[in-house]
């Protein structure tokens, strides 16, 4: 799977898709964009996402 920088990740995002990071151990483990928020799923949980600055220059991000 190619990787991504965060701006492609969240035009992804934006059209309805699911994105991850390569550092990101669990494969279930992904953001999503839903009632306009930034959402991750994680240990079966779904939280709001809070974009962090090495989140932004991320250049892992896996579109799913």
């Amino acid at each position: 799977e190619d990787e991504v920088d965060f701006f492609e990740a969240m035009k992804a995002v934006v059209d309805g898709k699911r994105v991850t990071k390569a550092e990101w151990e669990d494969i279930h483990q992904c953001v999503y964009l839903a009632d306009e928020y930034l959402k991750i799923h994680i240990d079966n949980k779904v939280s709001n996402f809070t974009v962090r600055l090495p989140d932004m220059l991320g250049e892992d991000w896996i579109v799913l």
